[in-house]
């Protein structure tokens, strides 16, 4: 990880994120208050990283959100992939609940849960 930027302040996350928006239909969503809007809320209620990849190889799989960190990614072809991949991204980090103690099937479960909202979410809902 290198080229790490903190976000402080909810305004700060709220246009740091639009600048990362490729398109019209998602720049439109976050300006009108909709769903997007809403989820990038969500997740500007805690301070947030985004940082470039030291070795893409090793860090693309990844669960950075897991450690409140959005890895920056310019590999996407098409802007729609783009936005969907930052979008999904900030669903986990915004959804993810940190629960000391909590057993390995506890976790588990937790962890497909928030993978199953974030995914319908961002492949379905979308």
């Amino acid at each position: 990880m290198k080229n790490v930027t903190p976000l402080i302040t909810p305004d700060e996350i709220h246009r740091y994120v639009y600048r990362l928006w490729k398109t019209d239909e998602f720049r439109a969503n976050h300006d009108g208050k909709g769903m997007v809007f809403d989820l990038v809320d969500r997740f500007s209620r805690a301070p947030r990283l985004f940082a470039d990849m030291s070795d893409a190889m090793l860090e693309t799989p990844h669960f950075s959100a897991w450690w409140n960190v959005i890895s920056r990614r310019e590999t996407y072809a098409k802007p729609a992939i783009h936005d969907l991949y930052y979008l999904h991204e900030i669903i986990h980090a915004a959804t993810i609940a940190h629960v000391p103690e909590i057993s390995f099937e506890s976790f588990q479960q937790k962890m497909s849960a928030n993978e199953l909202d974030t995914s319908v979410t961002t492949e379905i809902l979308v």
